[in-house]
């Protein structure tokens, strides 16, 4: 049965998953050289959306790790980075700040979409390399829209993960990032190619 629990079993259970998480923890440390560990994900979201359990790749063809990190990078940037950093700047405007804590609220809805709407973004980018496909913004957020039950346990876990492994946020985005982003997928892939129990096809939105 396909849950977030049942992929970081998965995870865990691999004999190698440690010191592949800790060299990624690592390399996600290092502005620039970040894009390998990115780049590692990517690869990993790549098989799982082509329908393969999750198993941890070897770290090899840096080449493709850095340029396929970059893409991961740049999708980061425009579906979580642009969103934070907009809803941060209005919650200082003076008319809003006025409020005081509560002028952070306008954030709280870009904090909740930034991983589930990248991983889409990631999803839709992948499936046919064409920028034009992750930047759907509407096709986006259908598919966020019909898993957004199923999303919601494992985004909050991603983002307590975060907040508790703040000293060491690298480390602990690319090790939560993981799982996470593999239930994502993995939810993706199930809609792409048999949609729900009841309903007939796949969702034509992927």
């Amino acid at each position: 049965m396909l849950s977030f629990e049942n992929g970081w079993r998965r995870l865990t259970s691999q004999s190698d998953w440690g010191w592949k998480c800790l060299l990624g923890g690592v390399l996600m440390a290092v502005p620039v050289v970040n894009f390998f560990a990115l780049g590692y994900l990517y690869r990993l979201l790549d098989e799982t959306r082509q329908g393969l359990p999750l198993t941890l790749p070897d770290w090899n063809d840096w080449h493709r790790l850095f340029l396929d990190g970059l893409i991961f990078f740049l999708i980061i940037l425009v579906f979580a980075g642009v969103p934070l950093l907009a809803t941060y700047l209005l919650s200082r405007m003076p008319f809003v700040n006025l409020f005081g804590p509560l002028s952070y609220v306008p954030m709280i809805p870009a904090v909740v979409a930034a991983a589930p709407l990248t991983a889409a973004a990631l999803y839709r980018f992948q499936t046919h390399a064409r920028v034009a496909d992750a930047l759907e913004i509407k096709r986006l957020l259908e598919m966020l829209q019909v898993e957004a039950r199923e999303f919601a346990v494992p985004t909050f876990a991603f983002l307590g993960f975060l907040v508790a492994g703040a000293p060491l946020l690298p480390f602990a985005f690319f090790v939560g990032a993981i799982p996470v982003f593999y239930f994502y997928f993995s939810r993706f892939h199930q809609l792409e190619t048999g949609g729900r129990p009841g309903q007939v096809g796949p969702y034509s939105f992927l």
